[in-house]
């Protein structure tokens, strides 16, 4: 039996983690160098409620011998826990030993103030004092753990896949990080309490149904952009408290489905206001506004602040310093956050310069000069227009676009339930074609901002989870839908991504269908979300590559006159055509393998990812980059 000395052992001493306070029954210290810990420590001295205190350098062995005693082996698999009490106050880790301590080679010790790679993955770990010098926390380090409070000290920076599937863990306080941390993303659903620090930028659902039990939401810091539709059917939710600045907010619905939600709170500066709308909200009276705001979508909802308050409150004029100065720096980095940063220059540099803040202003001025993208004084047709042209594919992949034939067990159930040989009707393929459109354009309503569906992503499911639930669908869903009800029809068909040149910064893409039309001998564009196809001035339908041809040549485009979004608004060949699709032409990607579930959860084998882009274009997100329009129309085999 292993022994311990006088030294490595503490007995009743009461300890605090993030203003909680325990009163274990023992504590037993151990005091290691790298690879010692197994040596000197003793399993049979430990009672259940003990907590084991370590000190000195982990290094990667003492991470698996640690993991061992805490209730998994090296493979990952479940083993008798002797300690599930923890304390790190006086640790530091070494990437020394053996290696490999949970299934891959990545997971290993990196930094000596690092809390290591899934170090305590699946580890039913219930009370953890973290390490006193720590200042980060490495992917995967807090995954399937048995803590009721994750409270991670202030200055610790996390990786934003450093937390998650958590089912026990109610309280929930993490400190600055780029990306917000998403409870409902990550799946944390015994949370009710979060609080959040300085971030760049929050998501949209970060809080949705899968955090059935929230209740208060406190962001404390400084926020770059959050997002609209945050928070949806959250039964419990009853306060959202913003305390820090916040340079701009996106959409106009924040909360939707909250019956219980009395108080939405801004304490700092609102840059620009535009979260005015809370449907469903029945509690919600107003939204308050304790500190200011400068800009607002709705004035009547949330009142503009006047200027001279703004300069007169010391508070108010510190904050908006801190976002100006945030804004300068923002504007280097790559994607979103930098294009919402640029985006923002003009108003924030008038600002600056009424109240008197002109060395600001140049800071601005020069980190957007800096930073300056030349398309941005562009129209999206022009950027459309000037784009590199295609060319021949060189390379030696076999790119061959397959489609599952209508005998397939699950298209089968789709005609039987559907009755969509009913639907489809007995016309030419053409009037075929256009009447699915219309059924799935009215089966289920588009909702752009929408969760994932919790289902497998095919016809029937994603029909009854729309109806059960009451709700609608993005535009990726839709076109998913109409491609498994024509290919149940017999019509070779595909979704498609649509794509922005700034695919990076631009996150709003849009995903329509193609048919093949064999009486055409060509594809033709139908897209569910608008009802919407194209043909040129003779009334012969087009597909995506001979619309985009077109805009770039200038020549005529006509939309369908009963395009519309969810028969609320009618949709415009200007406005669908000559801007959003103008922009969203400039890749199209889609799977090579057109089956239903093509995507999510599901047994079918998985079709590899081929994008049409300009020569010389680069987009890394697709298994084949091409740039062979010919190849990417081929027709069915």
């Amino acid at each position: 039996m292993k022994r311990i000395n006088a030294g490595m052992l503490a007995v009743g001493m009461t300890m605090a983690v993030s203003g909680t306070f325990f009163a274990p029954a023992k504590v037993h210290r151990v005091d290691v160098t790298p690879g010692t810990f197994e040596s000197r420590f003793d399993p049979d001295s430990f009672a259940p409620g003990d907590t084991l205190a370590l000190a000195g350098t982990l290094n990667n062995t003492d991470i698996r011998h640690l993991r061992l005693i805490m209730g998994r082996d090296t493979a990952g698999n479940p083993v008798p826990a002797v300690v599930k009490r923890l304390d790190l106050h006086d640790v530091t880790f070494e990437n020394s030993g053996i290696g490999s301590y949970f299934k891959t080679e990545k997971n290993h010790a990196g930094g000596a103030r690092t809390l290591p790679r899934s170090i305590f993955y699946e580890v039913p770990v219930e009370y953890l004092r973290y390490p006193s010098e720590m200042d980060s926390i490495a992917p995967y380090a807090l995954w399937y753990t048995a803590l009721t409070q994750i409270n991670i000290p202030e200055g610790v920076r996390i990786d934003n896949m450093a937390i998650a599937f958590d089912t026990l863990a109610t309280d929930l306080s993490v400190p600055a990080m780029a990306d917000g941390l998403s409870p409902a993303y990550y799946v944390l659903p015994a949370v009710k309490h979060v609080r959040f620090g300085d971030m760049d930028y929050m998501r949209s659902g970060a809080f949705r149904q899968k955090t059935p039990d929230i209740e208060e939401i406190v962001f404390d810091g400084m926020i770059g952009h959050i997002d609209g539709y945050q928070i949806e059917n959250c039964p419990r939710l009853k306060r959202v408290i913003f305390n820090g600045p916040i340079l701009s907010t996106g959409g106009t619905v924040f909360a939707d489905s909250c019956p219980q939600l009395e108080e939405i709170q801004f304490n700092g500066l609102v840059f620009g206001h535009g979260l005015v709308e809370n449907p469903n909200c029945p509690k919600l009276a107003r939204i308050t506004v304790n500190g200011a705001v400068y800009e607002s979508a709705d004035t009547v909802a949330v009142p503009r602040t006047p200027l001279a308050d703004i300069a007169a409150s010391p508070a108010m004029m510190a904050q908006l310093e801190q976002l100006a100065r945030w804004q300068a720096g923002a504007m280097y980095k790559p994607g979103f956050i930098g294009k919402i940063a640029r985006g923002n220059r003009d108003d924030m540099a008038a600002l600056l310069d009424t109240l008197g803040l002109g060395n600001l202003t140049a800071m601005l001025d020069s980190a957007f000069i800096a930073t300056r993208n030349p398309d941005d004084d562009k129209t999206k047709l022009q950027i459309l227009k000037e784009a590199a042209p295609y060319s021949a594919y060189t390379g030696t992949d076999t790119i061959r676009f397959t489609y599952t034939e209508p005998t397939d067990s699950l298209l089968a159930l789709d005609r039987e339930y559907f009755n969509l040989d009913s639907v489809g009707g007995t016309g030419d393929d053409i009037s075929r074609i256009k009447n699915l459109l219309y059924w799935v354009h009215d089966l289920v309503p588009h909702d752009g901002s929408s969760s994932w569906p919790e289902c497998h992503f095919n016809l029937r499911e994603l029909a009854e989870v729309c109806r059960t639930q009451e709700r609608g669908l993005n535009c990726r869903f839709m076109a998913m839908m109409l491609t498994e009800a024509l290919l149940a029809e017999g019509i070779p068909a595909r979704y498609v991504t649509c794509l922005p040149k700034a695919w990076d910064e631009d996150n709003d893409c849009h995903v329509i269908t193609v048919a093949w039309s064999d009486s055409l001998g060509k594809w033709v564009w139908v897209d569910p979300t608008f009802a919407a196809y194209v043909t040129d001035e003779n009334g012969l339908m087009l597909h995506p590559g001979e619309v985009r041809q077109r805009l770039r040549d200038g020549l005529p485009l006509v939309l369908n006159d009963d395009a519309n979004w969810n028969h609320r608004a009618s949709e415009t060949k200007e406005h669908y055509l000559d801007q959003y699709m103008a922009k969203n032409l400039y890749m199209l990607n889609c799977t090579l393998l057109q089956q239903p579930e093509p995507e999510g959860n599901s047994t079918r084998a998985r079709g590899r990812y081929c994008t049409l882009a300009p020569t010389g274009f680069a987009y890394p997100n697709t298994h084949i980059l091409i740039s062979d329009e010919e190849l990417f129309w081929q027709p069915p085999h």
